[in-house]
């Protein structure tokens, strides 16, 4: 292929040249013209169209057709520049930005990607990530679970806010990540952006305080149920004892009922023992599981807030993770303490069951309930709720709260994979 003349190689001085070649084109055809017809038929191009001919024929027409296509080549010339430096502060603003940042498509593929997603998801640059999908990046697993995440937030048209996992640099890494629709000034969807930021450092932290706070329940639970209580015990034993003789050997019937007296308070201290150590320590779930431990839970609340609780288990579950079941166990004793101490219900119904190996459990009460808002404030505040969606996410389940139509509340939670 011939290269084109050096005069050429630009568009202002192409259409110059083609400017030229057509003036000269037209010239000789109008020569031509003039020497075969003759005077004859300038007359009658005269009378045809004089303004046509003499706007044909004059030099300046065509110098302004030239000026104008100039001035239309400069205009955009300059704006490529400025789009070419928008681009650039796009481009800066995005790779400066400490978090991986993402644009996609309807489909789910990436259309611009920044630095910062191009290092957590070990791609070689931007570039190569535009087109592809969450499955070219991650596991299967994980992608499938980003595909639906895109699905919710396009479908609901709404912003999404969560904590998830990531495997970066061969290893699987917890990070915040924020998704929202994209829609133009019609309404059109157009795809989804998102962001997300490593806080596996942070889920490191509260994992270590969790277990220290674990541990350290079942410290003082075990020193209640094992020492102070013996003691306690003990002390009901002999004041028993000593009520006995008294009245056995002498008449001494005030100083008998004193004795008594204090029997019946170091029982009622060995039961307000006993139930406070097994609040901090759950005996029933490490000899027995979970479902015993529910089932005796819910027996302690009914009896000891004059309500009812009741337990109901629709499927036969063996979990054999005892880590599982301890923040399950969390979860529901949370949920129930809400119930009781905020919501003024008098019936509470735990419930559980296994469909298609997805563990759920609902915790429903008859209480006041919580409207969206308070419940959002509560999420915000209160340890409590905290805690109890800090359990969900360290084992991978989903927790929500809902407002049923009857009223009240219900806390459910969902496990996938439990088998």
């Amino acid at each position: 292929m011939k290269r084109m003349p050096t005069f050429l190689n630009t568009p202002a001085r192409l259409v110059t040249a083609m400017v030229v070649i057509v003036l000269a084109v037209e010239l000789l055809i109008m020569l031509l013209i003039f020497e075969i017809t003759g005077k004859l038929f300038l007359d009658v191009w005269a009378i045809a169209d004089p303004i046509l001919l003499a706007a044909l024929t004059a030099p300046a027409f065509y110098i302004l057709i030239f000026r104008t296509m100039r001035n239309q080549q400069a205009e955009l010339e300059q704006r490529l520049v400025e789009m070419r430096q928008k681009e650039r502060y796009q481009r800066a603003l995005l790779d400066n930005f400490p978090f991986a940042v993402w644009l996609k498509d309807t489909e789910s593929r990436f259309l611009i990607v920044n630095d910062g997603f191009v290092r957590v998801f070990g791609a070689n640059s931007a570039d190569e990530v535009a087109g592809k999908n969450d499955f070219d990046f991650a596991p299967p697993d994980l992608a499938e679970s980003y595909r639906a995440d895109d699905l919710d937030v396009m479908k609901s048209r709404h912003k999404k806010n969560f904590e998830e996992e990531i495997l970066t640099g061969g290893v699987r890494k917890w990070f915040e990540t924020y998704k929202a629709p994209v829609i133009d000034d019609q309404g059109v969807l157009l795809g989804s952006v998102g962001f997300s930021r490593d806080i596996s450092q942070r889920k490191h932290m509260e994992h270590s305080l969790a277990s220290m706070s674990e541990e350290f329940q079942r410290s003082i639970g075990r020193e209640l149920h094992d020492n102070l209580g013996q003691i306690i015990s003990a002390i009901a034993y002999q004041a028993t004892a000593m009520q006995n003789k008294i009245t056995a050997t002498a008449n001494e019937k005030e100083l008998a009922a004193d004795i008594a007296f204090i029997a019946a308070q170091a029982r009622k201290a060995i039961t307000e023992c006993k139930k406070l150590a097994h609040g901090l320590v759950p005996f029933e779930l490490e000899s027995s599981g979970l479902l015993a431990a529910l089932t005796e839970y819910a027996s302690e609340i009914s009896f000891s807030h004059n309500l009812t609780c009741e337990f109901i288990c629709h499927n036969e579950v063996d979990i054999v993770d005892a880590n599982l079941e301890l923040n399950l166990f969390r979860i529901v004793q949370e949920a129930v303490n809400n119930a009781v101490r905020h919501s003024g219900a008098q019936q509470v119904t735990i419930s559980l069951s296994l469909t298609n190996n997805i563990l759920c459990i609902s915790i429903r009460d008859d209480g006041s309930g919580f409207s969206d808002l308070e419940i959002q404030r509560e999420a915000s505040q209160g340890m409590g709720l905290k805690f109890m969606q800090y359990r969900a996410n360290l084992i991978r389940a989903t927790l929500k709260f809902n407002l049923p139509a009857a009223g009240g509340t219900e806390v459910l939670l969902e496990k996938r994979g439990l088998v």
